[in-house]
């Protein structure tokens, strides 16, 4: 028996592409000389795991108070497999570590909930073939928010010369209110 790493396969000199059938021969030796080959063995395909996704995106348009919308594409490589799904992790202000938020996802965009309203999250997508999961994305950063309520009927007084106008506050959705 021998062992070749599979990325051997892949350098020179053989160059070959991840996902390339590979078929082995033996030849047996000895003092006398070499045997004649064998049939060829039922072979393999070399794999390995596949690039990292690349480009993950907020989508403003899905992100509100409680869910991020996030997309993102295939890297380069496939390795030698078909992309089957991916895991997105995600982790919060300080945590050190990210925690998977789900797995087996098969369509895009993907929506992230139940989310928690005004919070900073740090998001990272891994892709798996037959052969494993890839490295994680890049991180994206998302505050959990979206445009405020719309502010209750304003009092209006008359104070000499002057209008004063006055209402509650509305709900932020997560983001403080900057101006109105």
């Amino acid at each position: 028996m021998c062992t070749i790493p599979s990325y051997k396969f892949v350098e020179a000199p053989f160059n070959l592409a991840w996902g390339s059938n590979l078929i082995a021969k033996v030849i047996a030796i000895n003092i006398k000389g070499a045997s004649i080959e064998s049939d060829a063995g039922s072979g393999g395909i070399i794999l390995t795991e596949p690039d990292a996704p690349v480009n993950l995106v907020n989508l403003p348009l899905i992100t509100n108070a409680n869910s991020v919308g996030l997309d993102w594409q295939n890297g380069a490589n496939d390795g030698g497999s078909p992309v089957i799904d991916y895991r997105v992790s995600y982790k919060t202000g300080m945590n050190l570590e990210f925690v998977t938020l789900e797995s087996n996802i098969v369509s895009l965009p993907y929506t992230a909930k139940p989310l928690l309203v005004g919070i900073y999250y740090a998001f990272k997508v891994q892709s798996r073939n037959t052969f494993g999961y890839s490295e994680f994305s890049d991180a994206v950063i998302v505050l959990v928010a979206q445009i405020p309520d719309a502010p209750v009927e304003p009092l209006t007084i008359i104070d000499g010369a002057d209008l004063k106008i006055d209402w509650i506050a509305p709900f932020e959705q997560g983001s403080p209110i900057t101006s109105y």
